[in-house]
């Protein structure tokens, strides 16, 4: 019997209907965010969701106790974006309003860079999920999942 699947990045499938943590690898997720363009694309440059991910945990407080913390980062983030990346867009966004933009510019990067900056933070913050202090690791995830780049720059 044939079960609704979605190929990974790493050759593995998910079932849609009932996946299970097996088949969820954190190298597919960096590399699907990676290659996913925020607002559709609609940016005046390429600029993605992993880079948008790592953006709103780099301007979270240690400390998570208040749940409205990450939507507060998020806002923030989506009027730095709106700034930076729609500058044709007049139309007015309520959601953001009273909210300020961070005062830095947002680079928009490769998706190899994206992903690299995604499983940076991720072994940062993971540290027993990935052998992330084992030198290397982050430059074999890199060749494995982006064979024909030779440098990220």
């Amino acid at each position: 019997m044939n079960v609704p699947a979605v190929s990974t990045r790493s050759g593995r499938r998910v079932a849609l209907l009932n996946p299970s943590p097996a088949q969820i690898v954190i190298g597919d997720i960096a590399h699907g965010l990676a290659h996913q363009c925020r607002f559709n694309g609609q940016t005046n440059r390429f600029y993605s969701v992993a880079q948008h991910s790592v953006l709103v945990a780099s301007i979270l407080p240690r400390d998570l106790s208040p749940n409205s913390a990450i939507h507060k980062a998020d806002l923030i983030v989506l009027a730095t974006e709106r700034r930076d990346l729609m500058p044709m867009d007049t139309a007015d966004w309520s959601c953001i309003a009273g909210i300020t933009p961070l005062s830095r510019r947002i680079k928009p990067l490769a998706p190899e860079a994206a992903a690299a900056q995604f499983m940076d933070l991720f072994f940062k913050l993971s540290p027993k999920s990935m052998p992330a202090k084992k030198p290397g690791v982050l430059k074999q995830w890199l060749s494995h999942y982006f064979p024909n780049r030779l440098s990220l720059s």
